[in-house]
């Protein structure tokens, strides 16, 4: 058939072979494992079928940032259970032997109680940073849905995201009795109703002690930023704790 053929039928079967390690099981541990650290930007990295070594850049964090992937919201072992189980489906209608997520079938139960084990670790994190992530609503609800899991949780970081009303309302509502002491939600797309919710809130967080809020839409409001400053106040806490104003923004 010659050698055009010979070349597009190893690219065929390259992006292939790309695409099923996606779907198997040790690599989705391994990904989601690295997603759970506390401090998970620059862990997971994605290089696809188009990958050239010799026509990437030379520099070491240019290259690194190209490829790094986008951090996804920290991953429950009921979670990974139903990745797994979508890896399953998805390599049923591949050829044999490939149509395994693992190569080994006692594998899956390693793995499952692996998994399981580290989570029982990395739940007891004392800090999460999820800063400039790319996160929204979405995400936020997803991390909201696992805050409970952190029973040892201090710090969380989400400043530079896009996370709006209802991503706020979600998070603040998860850390009702929580012992979180720092809350970043600066620069966000948070308005009045996020603002209200943090409002909502704030009696019940009694071990909250900064709330870093600035860069959010909510802030150019008088209403919003008078309701938010009194409800701090009413809670008993510090003034100089919550952050509604960037001193780099002021001086613009």
């Amino acid at each position: 058939f010659g050698a055009e053929f010979y070349e597009a039928t190893v690219e065929y079967w390259m992006a292939k072979a790309t695409e099923l390690l996606g779907q198997r099981g040790w690599t989705c541990f391994e990904s989601c494992l690295a997603a759970n650290k506390a401090f998970p930007d620059d862990k997971v990295f994605s290089f696809g079928d188009t990958f050239d070594p010799t026509n990437e850049a030379t520099r070491q964090a240019g290259f690194w940032r190209k490829y790094r992937q986008t951090a996804s919201p920290p991953c429950s072992p009921e979670r990974f259970a139903e990745l797994l189980w979508g890896c399953e489906q998805e390599v049923k209608n591949v050829w044999a032997p490939y149509n395994k997520v693992f190569a080994e079938p006692a594998d899956k139960n390693i793995v499952v109680a692996k998994f399981r084990e580290a989570w029982d670790e990395q739940r007891r994190v004392r800090e999460l940073d999820f800063k400039s992530v790319g996160w929204g609503d979405t995400e936020a609800m997803q991390l909201a849905a696992l805050l409970p899991s952190f029973c040892n949780l201090e710090a969380l970081r989400l400043t530079g995201n896009r996370i709006g009303d209802v991503g706020a309302e979600a998070v603040i509502g998860a850390l009702f009795t929580s012992p979180l002491r720092i809350l970043d939600f600066g620069d966000n797309c948070i308005g009045a109703r996020g603002a209200n919710a943090m409002c909502v809130a704030l009696p019940s967080a009694s071990k909250l002690v900064f709330l870093f809020a600035f860069a959010n839409p909510f802030t150019s409001e008088d209403t919003a930023r008078w309701q938010l400053t009194t409800a701090w106040g009413a809670a008993g806490k510090e003034k100089q704790g919550l952050i509604l104003d960037h001193f780099a923004l002021n001086a613009k």
